[in-house]
């Protein structure tokens, strides 16, 4: 298998063990909005809201680690150097200058 077949497997397995996550996520961050036009909204209740969302940002977190490690096993030093500046907008012409002026 390539290098590129094995990334794009790595990615499709990724977007697919996170996509549950990232939907629970959505919906919780919704839930925690409309608490919080409650009149009086209970703040326990909101706390908990709260951790939840943090626990699922954790998660996907924690995902997104994992599949940065099984890149990495997939990459050499050179090319994760070149993904690593390119991540951050920094192609040799100066920090976040993307083909502009």
């Amino acid at each position: 298998m390539s290098k590129s077949a094995r990334l794009k497997e790595i990615q499709q397995n990724a977007f697919n063990s996170s996509q549950d996550l990232r939907t629970k996520l959505q919906k919780t961050m919704f839930d925690l909005r409309q608490m919080q036009w409650e009149k009086n909204p209970d703040q326990a209740k909101l706390n908990a809201k709260i951790n939840e969302i943090n626990s699922l940002r954790n998660q996907l977190y924690q995902q997104n680690q994992k599949t940065r490690e099984q890149m990495s096993t997939v990459l050499t030093q050179e090319q994760l150097a070149k993904i690593g500046r390119q991540a951050f907008g920094c192609d040799g012409r100066g920090f976040g200058h993307r083909g502009g002026m």
